[in-house]
């Protein structure tokens, strides 16, 4: 073999081995993407997308199964949080402010304390609406840790009260409220046949002294959901939703919680 046979087969080499690693980096990204989605592609630029790759062995399927079929926008936190505080998330502690709260206070579902705690098959984090609602009602009128969202989680677990689809069943909220020794007046609406709460009805509940109203929605602005009604004034309503903090931010109009509310209680303590 001569000199430039030996030179057109080392260059033919060299560009063969650089073809190959090209591919093998693009061939495992696109195996990466087989298997992650979308955490895939987030994980070329996002650490914690890549850590949660590099460290699969530390996310159930379930965990994952989050990500992918809810609209959070903070889902992929909750995700890659999950291996610090599974193991912290039963132990529930207050802060001063919540027990002494004057109002009702805004708490969330997607906490650390309690957002990878069990409601029925999904998490809090998911599913958690009534547990969280009944806690802020609990905080605003007994100003004590009797009601968590874990302890209510664990009740309507282990009693059956949690509907297939997740969460708590809306017919099974009395069971509950007596469990945790809420007294409560309940009012349900037939939004179907045009049944619905009057302003007046709504008004009246919310003047009450240490009463709070827990409301069961369902349409395209609330969803089906469990939120608090704390509160009006003339420029409308306003409401804690145990999910999204921007629709407790904002004033509501009658109308639109009107023509979404299936249910509402009075709750206030014996």
């Amino acid at each position: 073999m001569d000199n430039k046979t030996i030179i057109i087969s080392s260059v033919i080499t060299v560009i063969c081995l650089g073809i190959l690693c090209c591919l093998v980096p693009i061939e495992q990204k696109r195996a990466l993407k087989e298997e992650w989605g979308e955490i895939a592609v987030l994980a070329e630029t996002d650490e914690k997308a890549a850590y949660i790759i590099e460290n699969k062995e530390l996310y159930p399927p379930d965990v994952l199964w989050v990500y992918y079929n809810c609209n959070n926008p903070d889902r992929l936190d909750f995700v890659y949080n999950y291996p610090f505080y599974i193991n912290q998330s039963r132990t529930v502690a207050f802060t001063e402010d919540e027990l002494n709260c004057t109002e009702v206070p805004a708490i969330y579902m997607n906490d650390l304390r309690w957002c990878y705690d069990k409601v029925g098959e999904n998490y809090i984090y998911v599913d958690g609406c009534v547990t969280v609602a009944l806690t802020m009602a609990n905080l605003y009128l007994n100003h004590n840790d009797a009601v968590d969202p874990v302890k209510v989680a664990d009740y309507a677990t282990q009693n059956g009260l949690c509907s297939p689809m997740g969460g708590i069943m809306a017919e099974q909220l009395p069971q509950i409220f007596n469990y945790f020794n809420i007294e409560f007046i309940g009012h349900n609406f037939d939004l179907d046949n045009d049944v619905k709460v009057t302003e007046d009805e709504l008004k009246a509940a919310l003047d009450k002294d240490d009463t709070v109203v827990y409301a069961g929605m369902t349409g395209d602005t609330f969803g089906y959901h469990a939120i608090i009604i704390r509160g009006y004034d003339e420029n409308g309503f306003y409401v804690n939703d145990p999910e999204v903090p921007e629709v407790t931010s904002k004033v509501w109009d009658f109308e639109t919680i009107q023509n979404e509310m299936a249910l509402f209680y009075e709750l206030y303590t014996k």
